[in-house]
Formats: structure tokens, sequence, C-alpha cells
């Protein structure tokens, strides 16, 4: 994979995924969780086709991206996931050398855009 500077980040994308499917879903009556379902299926299809981890970034505690996306720690969108614990602070918190989880892993909203 070679990295482009012109295609739009993964994270941008993946808002603007977000947003469509939210008004999508609202206007025809669609259960929060069932578009929240279907939308995560097509954005880890997205991030498997176009997105790759920074090669060897670590946390201050030596988690990697895959920990991360294992354990839920943060979404797609760059927010806290589910297996997150507020108590711990922000993900921001465990970047090292100015780059967290959301900047640094696909399954967290980061990572490096790439193309075929």
């Amino acid at each position: 994979h070679g990295a482009s500077v012109s295609e739009v980040h993964p994270r941008t994308r993946l808002v603007r995924a977000i947003a469509s499917a939210r008004l999508s879903a609202s206007m025809m009556g669609v259960p929060r969780w069932r578009w929240r379902f279907a939308l995560s299926v097509s954005l880890l299809a997205l991030q498997a086709q176009g997105c790759r981890d920074q090669h060897g970034w670590v946390d201050v505690m030596g988690l990697q991206c895959q920990g991360y996306e294992a354990a839920r720690f943060c979404a797609t969108d760059g927010s806290p996931g589910l297996g997150w614990n507020p108590a711990w602070g922000a993900l921001a918190d465990y970047g090292v050398d100015g780059a967290s989880a959301a900047e640094a892993c696909c399954a967290c909203g980061g990572g490096i855009a790439c193309r075929d």
C-alpha cells in the first residue's frame, strides 16, 4: 500500500459516513441499534480496504492498535469505546510523541490512508 497525501483521511470519511447514516436512519424510522450495527460492519470493511495502522505505534503502556481494537477501547470516530473506563482519563493521555490511538489506529478512526 502506498499512502496518498491527497486522499481524504480515514477519520474524515468515517465521520461523514456516520452523519449520513444517522440522517438516513432517522428519516426512515430505523431503530438506532440497527443502523449502528450496519454502519459498524460497513466501516470495518472500509478500514480493511483503505487504512493501515501507523507502523510500530504503541501507547505509554505498551499496548498496540490491535489491543485497542480487541478490547474495544476506542470507537471508529476516535472517541472512547465500550471497553474504555472513563476513570482512566482521555485516550490522548496514553499517546506517545503526540500520537494517540485516535491518530495511529484504523480501528480508532486514525491510521494511514492506503490505495492499491
